[in-house]
């Protein structure tokens, strides 16, 4: 861990919420409401984002350097408590 230092990397659409989704540039809530109901079929590659009901090519390409369809790294987050003292950990697993 590194305290106070966070790791960028890109959203996953196949996972993100609606909220995360909403806070890419140009993405309004219908789409993102969109891509959240896509995401029990899956998308299997970038480009079937223009499948999604309104998301045109122009607005793959403004969030195509924010957005994956797969992750290989992890936020892992863990709390622990005795009696009066608690120790919370975060860790980024690749």
């Amino acid at each position: 861990t590194v305290p106070n230092n966070r790791l960028e990397g890109k959203i996953n659409v196949n996972t993100a919420s609606q909220a995360v989704l909403e806070s890419l540039p140009g993405m309004t809530p219908d789409i993102a409401a969109s891509l959240v109901a896509r995401q029990s079929d899956g998308l299997a590659s970038l480009g079937d984002l223009v499948s999604v009901p309104g998301l045109s090519g122009a607005l793959l390409g403004q969030i195509a350097d924010s957005v994956t369809i797969g992750a290989d790294t992890w936020i892992v987050r863990a709390y622990g408590r005795s009696g009066e003292v608690g120790v919370a950990l975060e860790a980024v697993v690749g």
